[in-house]
């Protein structure tokens, strides 16, 4: 299906079905903190047409200086929006004052470099009789990661609030680009 050095990349399609999950989340969690459902649907729907503006343009760039820094360049984005997002959560009625906005649009155009790379590296390297069975499983690590960041969102909830389901994204996050490097460095060769 794929090649070894291609493994990398499972880790951090699953960290990032993970962090979705952890967003379909967020909106009980937001109206559990405060937040109205009207203003968590607004930065959720502006979070999700950020992403997909920024995929067109990234999906250019990959094309352009490579899959594997565009994907990194998104993950790197992915880290320092969650780090941002934790120090917003302080104060989550505020949500969409002017100066979060401005904060969070620049990390989250950034981390919708990962989706369009990480699509366009995998089908460049799988073997062509084998895609299906390649999209196949990126199909079911994205349904395991749903269900993880569903998981792990509501028991992060239950023990520190919305801070803590952030705090388990990032963890979550954390170890997968471990591993994707770990497997880069080694196995990748």
């Amino acid at each position: 299906m794929l090649t070894s050095k291609r493994y990398l990349f499972l880790p951090v399609w699953f960290s990032l079905t993970t962090v979705i999950g952890v967003a379909f989340f967020l909106p009980k969690a937001l109206n559990s903190s405060g937040v109205s459902q009207i203003s968590s649907g607004l930065l959720l729907f502006g979070v999700v047409a950020v992403i997909g503006i920024g995929s067109i343009g990234w999906g250019w760039v990959s094309d352009h200086i490579g899959r594997e820094k565009t994907l990194w360049i998104g993950m790197v984005g992915l880290v320092l929006f969650l780090l941002a997002a934790m120090d917003i959560v302080r104060n989550p009625q505020n949500l969409l004052s002017i100066s979060r906005i401005s904060l969070l649009v620049p990390l989250i155009l950034m981390l919708s470099a990962v989706v369009p790379s990480l699509l366009a590296a995998v089908g460049d390297r799988a073997l062509i009789i084998r895609r299906g069975s390649v999209m196949g499983l990126y199909s079911l690590l994205l349904s395991i990661g749903l269900a993880t960041g569903n998981l792990l969102a509501g028991v992060a909830y239950d023990w520190m609030q919305l801070h803590g389901v952030l705090l388990v994204a990032l963890i979550e996050v954390l170890v997968n680009i471990t591993i994707a490097l770990s497997l880069r460095f080694t196995v990748a060769k």
